[in-house]
């Protein structure tokens, strides 16, 4: 029995040392790849007594599973190689490496089509040396320094495809690189400038039918490198602390980029404060153009209607008519009632508006060409055109209380100065100048009864409301006055105020006309052109040669004190009509 111990303690030592040879073996094996053939161990020349026999045979057991393991193994690293070699790069494409010195795949960019385009790095801006593209990875590799960009910049605003097979993720780190900073969607890659040559053979090898393994640049052994200074930082840290800031906001830019309504102009949460600034500012100027589009609009069209207006009413002068014109004119208007000794030239137009006392006319102006009307009302046709319609540039009116069959000493039409335009009296603003004056010396105002001409004699500024001259208005709508010589101490006024002389004179006899219109140096500032009528047999031009500026017109208080100058006029006589 004790003898049987010992056997059996010696064939146990011998099975252990059979088992460390049968590991050595396949290691081998499995080093040259030799896993199909069976070690003679298997043949079962390894066995002991009767008494080990059912030892021996588990033995045997343990060692074909193990053998069955390292060949599904040895397999499985077969496939992963062939498909590594299927997916390595074309001869002329270049191999990027990680960190430490591992091929990684490059990444499949995708338009907004969904189209494949080509991979793009965004390198660093050109250093002064070239070394600074360079760094050497531990294993001693020369390398060169490749961005990658971030997730969410790659172009794509659409769902893009998934990527093909042969496009395998990149190769994930157990420990990141510290040069991959601190954002997730970024990596720090590097390249080895001669790395795609590793994959080619030379064509004489390919003729004589030998072909070399490619070894992958990160094992190849470097080239000595230059006794140089040691290269400089790559610069890829500022681009990792600046992409580092948008990691927060990641998340909520991708969500923007989905085409949510209102991208790019409407504030949402997540952006920068200057941005909901800009965006803020961007909508209230839009609105307030959206607003003020339909007033402008209608400026611009009424402007356009009222000129074509206008027009429309002065081809309706038949002018070379007689006195036997009237019998087919009251034919055409049955139910008018034209006044005795009207000009049958306004005839259609008097059918048309009842209101219609004359026609005034400016030669060398655009717009001031139009009927004039009278109510016994001022405030009627200011905001009323000549056929009663709503317009903000009415009609200009002949003063209540004159007499257009009879002329009065001072006869008064009163018109609009539209800021925004020309029309009805804005032109007269030409009259502030002495060259405005020489292009319309003489204006043309016929009542329904006769033409007259009026020569420009004094063209002056004043204010409408007392507080600002002192609790004076200057009155120059009289109509009319108690005597010839109270005339003359109206003219005696107008010569103080007038801007400059025209060479026109005044008697005691003449009738005027008078021209009021606003203007907008102050508030209810008012602008007066005065005119003489021509003299029954007078010639009617005018010499505008004799045209001089009066160096010190006299205006209201309101005009020194926004000059800041003392009023000469202060304490004059306030004349009244």
């Amino acid at each position: 029995m004790e003898r049987n111990k010992n056997i059996e303690a010696h064939m146990d030592d011998l099975l252990k040392q059979a088992h460390g040879l049968l590991d050595e073996l396949d290691d081998v094996r499995r080093k040259y790849g030799l896993v199909g053939e069976m070690p003679p161990q298997a043949n079962g020349s390894w066995q002991r007594g009767d008494a080990g026999q059912g030892s021996v045979q588990k033995e045997k057991a343990a060692v074909a599973l193990k053998e069955e393991e390292v060949i599904m193994t040895d397999q499985d690293q077969q496939k992963e190689k062939e498909t590594q070699e299927a997916k390595a790069p074309a001869e002329d494409q270049p191999v990027y490496y990680d960190a430490d010195g591992n091929p990684v795949p490059p990444v499949v960019y995708y338009d907004a089509q969904g189209r494949p385009v080509v991979p793009v790095f965004a390198a660093q801006p050109a250093p002064a040396q070239p070394e600074e593209q360079y760094e050497t990875l531990p294993d001693g590799t020369r390398v060169r320094v490749v961005y990658q960009e971030p997730e969410s910049k790659r172009t794509s605003a659409a769902k893009q495809p998934a990527l093909p097979k042969q496009q395998a993720a990149p190769v994930k780190q157990d420990k990141p690189s510290p040069k991959q900073g601190a954002s997730a969607s970024m990596r720090v890659i590097y390249e080895a400038p001669d790395a795609h040559l590793a994959n080619k053979v030379p064509k004489q090898q390919e003729d004589e039918g030998h072909t070399q393994p490619s070894v992958p640049a990160a094992q190849q052994p470097s080239a000595p490198l230059e006794k140089t200074a040691p290269p400089s930082s790559s610069g890829l840290a500022d681009l990792f602390a600046e992409a580092g800031q948008d990691t927060g906001n990641q998340k909520k830019k991708q969500k923007k980029e989905k085409g949510r309504f209102g991208d790019g102009w409407l504030p949402w949460r997540g952006d920068t404060a200057a941005e909901k600034v800009r965006r803020t500012v961007f909508l209230l100027a839009l609105a307030t153009l959206l607003v003020c589009l339909p007033f402008l609009g209608y400026r611009l069209y009424e402007g356009w209607y009222n000129d074509y207006f206008t027009k429309q009413l002065a081809g309706k002068i038949q002018t070379g008519l007689d006195e036997s014109a009237w019998e087919d004119i009251r034919a055409r208007h049955p139910g008018v009632n034209f006044p005795e000794g009207m000009n049958p030239a306004y005839a259609d137009l008097y059918a048309a508006n009842q209101d219609m006392v004359g026609w005034l006319k400016i030669e060398n102006t655009k717009y001031i060409n139009f009927p004039i009307v009278q109510t016994t009302d001022n405030d009627i046709y200011l905001k009323r055109d000549f056929y009663g319609r709503k317009t903000d540039y009415g009609n200009p009116f002949l003063d209540f209380r004159n007499n257009a069959k009879e002329l009065d000493r001072n006869t008064i039409i009163f018109g609009h100065h539209m800021r925004s335009g020309d029309q009805e009296f804005s032109e007269l603003t030409d009259y502030l100048t002495i060259d405005g004056f020489k292009r319309h010396p003489v204006i043309d105002f016929s009542t329904l009864y006769a033409d007259y001409k009026w020569k420009v004699y004094a063209v002056f500024l004043t204010n409408s409301k007392a507080q600002h001259d002192n609790g004076y208005v200057f009155n120059y709508i009289f109509t009319n006055l108690e005597s010839d010589d109270k005339f003359m101490e109206y003219v005696s006024e107008i010569d103080q105020r007038k801007l400059y002389s025209t060479g026109v004179d005044i008697k005691p006899t003449d009738k005027i006309l008078t021209l009021s219109t606003c203007n907008y140096d102050w508030d209810e500032q008012r602008l007066v052109v005065v005119a003489r009528l021509v003299r029954e047999g007078e010639n009617p031009s005018v010499d505008t040669s004799l045209a001089k500026k009066n160096e010190n017109p006299r205006y209201p208080q309101i005009y020194y004190d926004q000059k800041g100058i003392t009023n000469p006029y202060r304490d004059a006589k306030k004349w009244e009509a």
